[in-house]
């Protein structure tokens, strides 16, 4: 199973595949609960109407489960490009000091 955690403290919940998988598995349940009523049920119209509400639902709630997923791996990105740019700041000052050093062995002539 593969598992995606936020390392930030904002970032708690832990996504899987395995939500994903057991959703597919509710969505193949109800369908083949909606088929077996709809072929034994009179009132079809209510099935179907039934079964596509549910369909619906669990649509919305995959992509908004998707969206949190989005949000979450965006917020852990932005945080690592902090991350990367303060190191290259500091990177960029060492080198500017070390700069500074050689030229004033050079003037001095130290080296």
């Amino acid at each position: 199973m593969t598992r995606y955690r936020c390392s930030r403290a904002s970032c708690s919940q832990t996504v899987s595949r395995e939500d994903l998988k057991n959703l597919r598995m509710q969505l193949y349940s109800a369908a083949e609960y909606s088929e077996l009523s709809y072929s034994n049920d009179d009132q079809k119209q209510i099935v179907v109407e039934t079964l596509r509400d549910y369909a619906v639902k669990a649509l919305v709630n995959t992509v908004d489960h998707l969206g949190s997923i989005t949000y979450k791996v965006n917020d852990l990105l932005d945080a690592k490009v902090d991350v990367v740019s303060g190191t290259e700041l500091r990177v960029s000052c060492i080198e500017q000091r070390l700069r500074t050093c050689q030229e004033y062995m050079d003037r001095e002539g130290l080296s």
